[in-house]
């Protein structure tokens, strides 16, 4: 009755292809008894997430970084794979329906600032930068010492009213 059989169960890994309890096995991964399709198709999803979602290297990075960079794709692609082949299935899919979703919602996004015009630097550049809370702090600051200059009395040396500290308030109870 199962469509899929060999995802009946998302706590046990897939095993599409089953060749019984013998199998063989590997120094990393264990006793391989089945073909596990799902962290195959993970690797597949995640070279495509790489290639869509990485930026190019920038002009910056030393050759160092640029080799490492590269180690990193290789092995992002390479080693997630084998080390979720014996994971459960379902948590396979989280992850191929997650990366899928990034990819989609990373080119709906590119596509609408494509469209826009905001992907280009010249015209990011070309636009006069609006001033922030800064800019208005500076302002009002600037305005304020334009007035004292008008009035003629400098910021710096203007008179501060007389402290006069009267009777100083009890806090306290007296003690008897």
């Amino acid at each position: 009755n199962n469509a899929w059989p060999f995802l009946a169960d998302l706590a046990e890994p897939d095993r599409m292809i089953f060749f019984g309890a013998a199998g063989f096995k590997l120094p990393l991964l264990g006793t391989i008894n089945a073909i596990n399709v799902l962290p195959l198709f993970l690797g597949i999803v995640f070279y495509m997430q790489q290639k869509y979602l990485t930026p190019p290297t920038s002009a910056a990075m030393t050759p160092e970084q640029e080799s490492q960079q590269k180690m990193m794709k290789i092995m992002m692609v390479v080693m997630f794979p084998l080390i979720m082949y014996g994971a459960p299935s379902g948590l396979s899919i989280y992850f191929i329906t997650n990366s899928v979703l990034g990819i989609f919602e990373s080119r709906w996004i590119r596509s609408h600032l494509e469209k826009s015009g905001r992907l280009e630097p010249e015209a990011l550049k070309a636009k006069p930068k609006q001033g922030g809370f800064m800019a208005k702090l500076k302002a009002m600051a600037d305005e304020k010492q334009r007035l004292q200059a008008q009035r003629g009395a400098s910021p710096k040396h203007q008179p501060r009213p007389s402290k006069d500290p009267g009777p100083s308030p009890r806090r306290y109870k007296k003690k008897r």
